[in-house]
């Protein structure tokens, strides 16, 4: 890899978000040399539980926290120089499919998208 003048590898910023039942963390960190180094972390309180409907489904509501959450850390990600698409990785169960599809629609490419949770 090309250094810079200083012989540092010139450095890629990337974005993780990780969605989980309680919380929506986002990690920034620049990629440029042995090891990322964060740069900014941040949470978003999510607890789907509380959205848990009778049947054991996840309603409208826990989309729309999702949503709202993901939509928050994707905003605070380009304020420290993210600017990528996000693409989802579901979880294995597949139960949870469906869910994960409506809330990642927003912030996917849509029908083209080349994951396999948006064409589900």
């Amino acid at each position: 890899m090309p250094r810079d003048a200083e012989g540092h590898e010139p450095s890629m910023r990337l974005a993780v978000v990780d969605v989980g039942s309680k919380t929506v963390r986002l990690v920034v960190a620049d990629c440029g040399g042995d090891i990322p180094l964060p740069v900014h972390t941040a949470k978003r309180r999510l607890r789907l539980a509380e959205y848990v409907e009778p049947d054991g489904r996840l309603g409208e509501r826990a989309v729309d926290a999702v949503v709202a959450a993901v939509a928050e850390v994707r905003e605070e990600s380009a304020r420290w120089g993210w600017s990528g698409s996000l693409l989802p990785l579901p979880p294995r169960s597949s139960g949870t499919r469906p869910t994960v599809t409506r809330c990642w629609r927003p912030f996917t490419a849509g029908p083209g998208c080349p994951c396999t949770s948006c064409r589900a």
